[in-house]
């Protein structure tokens, strides 16, 4: 029989697909069942600031985020979720550069929040 864990299967699916940007929405969802992934935590540096954003402390996210692209300016997924956060507080113009600029670094245009679909030209 299979007795594989869930928690097994997905530290093996996304182990074996590595660094895939396609997989941050699931990554959310991981993140929203509280589910601490080894795997997920070598691959996105990133978690903590996701799992700030996801449980709806921006102050937090934002902090993480600012100084990840202090540390590495062409992480596509920390100008992402500047973007998103900038969006949500209504700074339109800040979110509209942010995302752009997270789309020229590689973020996958097909997984970007509907709620920014405004802001993508």
């Amino acid at each position: 029989g299979n007795s594989e864990t869930l928690k097994e299967k997905l530290e093996r699916l996304i182990s074996s697909s590595g660094r895939l940007l396609n997989l941050l929405p699931s990554i959310e969802e991981i993140l929203r069942f509280n589910l601490d992934l080894k795997s997920v935590r070598e691959l996105f540096p990133e978690v903590d600031g996701i799992k700030s954003y996801i449980l709806g402390d921006k102050d937090s996210s934002e902090k993480f985020f600012n100084n990840l692209v202090q540390k590495d300016q062409k992480n596509p997924v920390a100008w992402y979720y500047k973007a998103r956060i900038a969006y949500e507080k209504g700074n339109k113009n800040a979110a509209k550069n942010f995302l752009a600029l997270a789309l020229k670094l590689g973020y996958p245009r097909d997984i970007i929040d509907p709620s920014l679909s405004e802001l993508v030209s």
